[in-house]
């Protein structure tokens, strides 16, 4: 309900005048995640609001797109998390795992795909699934 909340609030003002809304999902919301189903549930439910969403101020030039980081190291989430998984559930481990070599994506990393999808840069994306996230979802 929040991010809805937030992109009626702000909706008005941006048909005015265009721009662009990003709203911040997560790699489980590209893919199933395990042992995380409600989180999962409300990741996905971001993705299809805006989806749903960006057609409605199409035409006034107003943009809306999602962006779907790993693990970011803000100290929200333990990077001990694969270390638990490992003794609890191995078997879920390589789910959890980036393609790339890296454990966690610094907050730099979200930061700067928001500014390229506000950007004129990207003046004709719109609907886009962003993905930060170091290869997770395609495993």
């Amino acid at each position: 309900m929040g991010t809805w909340n937030t992109c009626a609030a702000v909706l008005p003002h941006l048909v005015e005048r265009g721009g662009s809304i990003v709203n911040i999902s997560s790699s489980a919301g590209i893919k199933g995640t395990p042992l995380h189903t409600p989180y999962t549930a409300s990741k996905h439910g971001i993705v299809g609001m805006s989806l749903a969403l960006a057609n409605e101020p199409a035409a006034q030039n107003v943009r809306v797109s999602t962006a779907h980081p790993t693990g970011v190291a803000t100290g929200m989430k333990p990077e001990s998390i694969h270390r638990l998984l490992a003794e609890e559930r191995p078997d879920l481990v390589p789910i959890f795992l980036n393609a790339l070599p890296a454990v966690m994506a610094e907050p730099m990393d979200i930061s700067n795909a928001v500014l390229f999808l506000i950007s004129d840069e990207s003046r004709y994306v719109t609907g886009l699934q962003f993905k930060v996230d170091a290869g997770v979802t395609i495993r």
